[in-house]
């Protein structure tokens, strides 16, 4: 079925991009943390 193909397709994507977020967003926070330490000496 051709429907269903293009739907996993389309999950397989966007879990793969809200993964790539994730990591992202965490390392975006690790650098964050340390401007802040940084500030704070």
């Amino acid at each position: 079925n051709r429907t269903t193909e293009n739907f996993n397709y389309m999950v397989i994507i966007s879990l793969y991009i809200k993964k790539r977020f994730t990591v992202v967003s965490k390392s975006f926070q690790n650098q964050t943390v340390i401007i802040l330490l940084w500030g704070g000496i």
